[in-house]
């Protein structure tokens, strides 16, 4: 027979403030997967690196979701204060 597949579910953690290179790892060992990344049109060019910063994510931290869910990010450029 064929396995059932479980309902597991993780708790989305809290990126908020950290580099894309630490939040992908994270989301990743979490059993997630990252989803769509786009800038903060207030910083201008919508090129990115691994060092910009996480200012918001969808969904929000706190929430239970399913195994390979994606995590949207929006960044913010790094020299930029972090909310």
């Amino acid at each position: 027979p064929a396995p059932t597949p479980t309902d597991e579910r993780i708790i989305v953690g809290n990126y908020q403030c950290q580099d894309l290179a630490t939040t992908r790892q994270q989301i990743e060992d979490a059993g997630l997967r990252v989803g769509g990344i786009s800038v903060d049109p207030a910083d201008g060019p919508q090129e990115f690196d691994d060092a910009y910063l996480v200012i918001s994510q969808t969904p929000e931290a706190g929430r239970p979701v399913a195994r390979n869910r994606r995590i949207f990010l929006l960044l913010v450029d790094p020299s930029s204060p972090c909310p």
